[in-house]
């Protein structure tokens, strides 16, 4: 099962997310397995770039957080749609 996992950044956590965030890239991997190890993995392979927010999704919501010591204040949110 594949899914799309949508990368956003905003500085702070906006009600109307879906108007405000800026997208920044797109990944398509494959899910199996836990699915927060395969995410953590996502994040450290981008631990080189800056401003990362992974954007919450309308369907099919997944409601974890994950922080980094360089986004400490910041909220990584992720979801995945599939397809």
């Amino acid at each position: 099962m594949y899914g799309n996992i949508i990368f956003y950044y905003s500085q702070t956590v906006v009600p109307n997310y879906l108007k405000r965030f800026t997208h920044l890239k797109k990944f398509k991997i494959l899910i199996k397995g836990r699915l927060s190890f395969y995410l953590n993995k996502l994040i450290n392979r981008l631990d080189n770039e800056t401003n990362i927010l992974i954007k919450k999704l309308k369907k099919k919501r997944f409601s974890y957080c994950f922080f980094k010591k360089k986004y400490m204040s910041r909220k990584l949110n992720f979801g995945i749609i599939f397809f």
